[in-house]
C-alpha cells in the first residue's frame, strides 16, 4: 500500500512506549512520541564517504543550520501493514530498505505484552558496483525521561551471548509517579540492543555525527555521568555503528528497540508488571527471547499482515484495508496487558488526548469487534477490572462505571469523582451500559 499516514507507526508497544513519524519523509523531521514530545531516533548511512540521513532529524535548532547537516537521502516508498512500516530509500547505487515491526500479534499474548520492537535494516546494491558503506542508528536517552531537568544514567550490558545493550533512565525513578494525560514515562530503561560486534557509544549527537561523518566509525570511549546523572538540555545518543565495508550484493541486520518499566500498572493495588513477567520473568530473559525468536516473529507477522489485509480489501476495499493497516497497531497499543492476582489477562485501555482515564467502558465499546475477532479473550481482558469495581463497595450505582481509574492507576472511577464522592452530573449511565 502507498499510504502516507497522518503520522506512521513506527514504535508501538504501549502508551509509554510509542514512538512516531509525522513527515512525508522519515528524514524530514524529528521522531515523537504521540503526545508529540521528541522522542528522538536518527539513521545516517555513509556511501562511499558520502553522508546521508535516513532517519530523524540531526539539527533541533533553526532551520538555516540543516545546510550543515547531512541531507536526507531519496525516499522511494513508505509501505504501511498492519504490524509493519517499510520505507525504501534509493541513492548513490545502494537501496537501504528500513522496517519497523511491533509484533502486537493476538493469538500469543505472551509475545503480544513483549516490550520490544525492531528495527530491520537491509542493504543492496542497485547498480552493479561495490561500495564502502556503514550505518549509524541512534536513540535519544531522554527516551526514558519526561522532562530535560531530570538527571539521567546509562550504562552498557550484554543481554544475550553475541547481543548488548545500551540503556538509559532517570536518576530519581519515580516508579508510578505520575497519573495524567498528556505526559511520557520517567522511570524504567530504556534499550538500544545490537549484535555485540557493532561499535556502541554513548554520546552527544554531534560529536557522534561529526565522527562518523569523518571515518564511518564511532569508536571511543561514552559519556561518563557524575553523581547523581547528566543534567542536559539535549540528552545524548546511544549509538551503534554497523561496519559493513566492501558492499558488493546485500547485507542486512536488526536491531531491537526495548523498554523495561520494571512495574506497568497499580491493579487495585497491586503493582503489576506487563503479563509476559507475570511468572516472574526478567528483562534479560524476556529480551533473549525477542532476539533468538526475531526471524520466526517477522515471518509471523508477514503472514498475519497478508491475511488481514486480504479479508479488510474483501470486504471493503482497498481504502478500508488501508485504514485497518494503519489502526491495527494504534488501537493495540493503546492498552497495556498485564495479569491480576490469579494470573487472569487484564487488557487496559488509556484514553489519549482526553483525561488520560484507564479502562474506560466508552472506549473499549468501539474497540471490541476487532478483538471478537482474533481474540476474544482480550475483550474479557477489558472487562474484568471493571466487573471488579463495579462490584466493589466503592461502586454504589446499579449501571457501569466510566473507569477504572487514571493510567497506569487502575485503582477506582476518577472521572466526576471527588474524595469519594460521585458527581451524578458527569456520569453516563446509558452511554457506559450501550
Amino acid at each position: 500500500m502507498q499510504l502516507r499516514p497522518p503520522a506512521v507507526p513506527l514504535v508501538t508497544v504501549d502508551p509509554y512506549f510509542s514512538i512516531w513519524s509525522t513527515s512525508d519523509a522519515l528524514h524530514q523531521g524529528r521522531t515523537r512520541h504521540w503526545t508529540l514530545e521528541p522522542h528522538d531516533l536518527l539513521g545516517l548511512i555513509r556511501i562511499d564517504g558520502s553522508l546521508y540521513r535516513f532517519l530523524g532529524s540531526s539539527s533541533f535548532g533553526p532551520s538555516w543550520r540543516n545546510a550543515r547537516q547531512p541531507s536526507g537521502m531519496r525516499q522511494a516508498s513508505l509501505t504501511v501493514t498492519p504490524t509493519r512500516s517499510e520505507y525504501i530509500f534509493l541513492d548513490a547505487g545502494v537501496e537501504l530498505n528500513v522496517e519497523f515491526l511491533s509484533p502486537l500479534l493476538t493469538d500469543d499474548l505472551d509475545l503480544l505484552s513483549r516490550p520490544f520492537s525492531y528495527v530491520r535494516l537491509s542493504v543492496t546494491v542497485t547498480d552493479g558496483q561495490e561500495h564502502q558503506v556503514s550505518i549509524f542508528f541512534g536513540a535519544s536517552a531522554g527516551i526514558s525521561q519526561r522532562h530535560e531537568r531530570q538527571a539521567l544514567v546509562w550504562d552498557e550490558s550484554e543481554i544475550d551471548s553475541g547481543w548488548t545493550s545500551m540503556r538509559s533512565g532517570t536518576w530519581e525513578q519515580p516508579v508510578l509517579g505520575q497519573r495524567e494525560d498528556l505526559t511520557q514515562i520517567d522511570w524504567g530503561y530504556f534499550h538500544l540492543i545490537t549484535q555485540s560486534e557493532f561499535e556502541r557509544r554513548i554520546e552527544s549527537r554531534q560529536v557522534l555525527i561529526d565522527q562518523f561523518l569523518e571515518s564511518g566509525s564511532i569508536s571511543g570511549d561514552s559519556l561518563t555521568w557524575i553523581r547523581r546523572g547528566a543534567r542536559n538540555a539535549e540528552p545524548p545518543l546511544l549509538g551503534t555503528s554497523w561496519q559493513i565495508g566492501a558492499l558488493a550484493k546485500s547485507a542486512e541486520t536488526t536491531i531491537v528497540l526495548g523498554y523495561d518499566d520494571v512495574v506497568s500498572i497499580d491493579y487495585f493495588g497491586t503493582r503489576s508488571p506487563a503479563f509476559c513477567f507475570r511468572d516472574r520473568e526478567t528483562f534479560a530473559s524476556v529480551a533473549t527471547k525477542a532476539i533468538t525468536e526475531r526471524d520466526r516473529i517477522r515471518s509471523a507477522c508477514i503472514r498475519f499482515d497478508e491475511e488481514l489485509t486480504q479479508a479488510a480489501d474483501k470486504s471493503g476495499g482497498d481504502q478500508f484495508a488501508e485504514l485497518i493497516a494503519l489502526a491495527y497497531r494504534q488501537s493495540i497499543a493503546a492498552h497495556k496487558l498485564i495479569a491480576d492476582e490469579e494470573g487472569a489477562a487484564i487488557f487496559l485501555s488509556k484514553e489519549c488526548t482526553s483525561n488520560g482515564s484507564i479502562g474506560t467502558v466508552d472506549v473499549a465499546y468501539p474497540s471490541t469487534p476487532l478483538y471478537l475477532l482474533l481474540q476474544p479473550e482480550l475483550v474479557a481482558a477489558m472487562l474484568r477490572p471493571v466487573f471488579r469495581f463495579a462490584e466493589s463497595e466503592a461502586w454504589p450505582e446499579p449501571y457501569a462505571p466510566h473507569d477504572v481509574g487514571t493510567y497506569p492507576y487502575a485503582t477506582g472511577q476518577t472521572y466526576g469523582v471527588r474524595i469519594d464522592t460521585i458527581d451524578f452530573s458527569r456520569q453516563m449511565p446509558v452511554e457506559e451500559c450501550g
